[in-house]
C-alpha cells in the first residue's frame, strides 16, 4: 500500500489562488492618496511578497504617515473589500487544483500575508472558503513575523494538527518560498506575471500553472 507523502496542504492566497495583486495595489494607492501621497512614489519591489503589517510599517516610515499601522491596514482593507466584491477572479487552474486536493482527503489551510479581513473578503468573493479548514494571516496574534519568516506556515500546520514538515506549501513569490524552506516544508512555486522575476530557486518544484499541479507528479 502506497503511503501518502503529505498530511496537509498550506496555500498562499494572493497571486497563487486569486489574481489579487493588481487589486491590492489599487487599494494601497487609493489609501495613500487619501493621505496626500502620490502613488508614483512606490516602486514594484515595494509590494510583492510583503505582508500587510510589514508593508504599512514600511510605507508609514517612508512617507511619514501619522496613523498607526493597524489603522492604515483597516483603511486599505475597506477599499480592498469594495474592489474584490466586483472584480476578483481566481488564478487559472485554482478550482481544479483545490478539487483534486480535497478529493485526496488532505486538510487545507490558507497561510497568507494579507490581513484576516482581506483574506475573508477574497475567499468569499470567489467562493473558495469551503475548501479550507483554517484561514491563517500573518496579522493573527499567534504569528509574530511575516514571510520570509516561517511563522504563518508553522501556525497553519499547528491549527491543522499536523507536523509542518509533513505539509506541502503552494506559493508564487520569493518570500513565501524562503519561508517554507526555512521551515523545512516542501514547496511548489508557481510564479505569475508579478513574480516571474523572483528568485524561486529554493523551491522543491517549479510549475507553470495550477493546471500542472497534481500530487502524484511531485516526486
Amino acid at each position: 500500500m502506497k503511503t501518502q507523502r503529505f498530511d496537509a496542504i498550506l496555500w498562499d492566497l494572493d497571486g497563487t489562488l486569486i489574481d489579487s495583486e493588481p487589486l491590492h495595489r489599487r487599494a494601497i494607492h487609493e489609501t495613500l492618496e487619501d493621505h496626500g501621497v502620490e502613488s508614483g512614489r512606490l516602486e514594484p519591489r515595494d509590494f510583492v511578497g510583503r505582508g500587510e503589517k510589514d508593508f504599512w510599517a514600511f510605507a508609514r516610515e517612508k512617507f511619514g504617515l501619522a496613523l498607526e499601522v493597524h489603522d492604515l491596514v483597516s483603511q486599505k482593507d475597506q477599499r480592498y473589500e469594495e474592489i474584490v466584491r466586483l472584480e476578483l477572479r481566481t488564478m487559472r487552474g485554482a478550482v481544479g487544483a483545490l478539487q483534486r486536493f480535497r478529493a485526496s482527503g488532505l486538510p487545507m489551510a490558507i497561510a497568507s500575508g494579507s490581513s484576516p479581513r482581506a483574506i475573508a473578503a477574497a475567499v468569499s468573493a470567489v467562493g473558495l472558503g469551503h475548501y479550507f479548514q483554517h484561514l491563517v494571516s500573518s496579522l493573527d496574534p499567534e504569528v509574530p513575523r511575516s514571510k520570509p519568516h516561517p511563522d504563518v506556515f508553522l501556525v497553519a500546520a499547528a491549527r491543522l494538527g499536523v507536523d509542518a514538515r509533513r505539509c506541502l506549501v503552494i506559493e508564487d513569490a520569493e518570500w513565501g518560498v524562503r519561508a517554507a524552506v526555512t521551515a523545512q516544508i516542501p514547496v511548489v512555486a508557481i510564479p505569475n506575471d508579478w513574480t516571474r522575476h523572483h528568485d524561486l530557486s529554493g523551491a522543491t518544484w517549479q510549475l507553470k500553472s495550477l493546471d500542472d499541479l497534481h500530487l502524484d507528479r511531485l516526486h
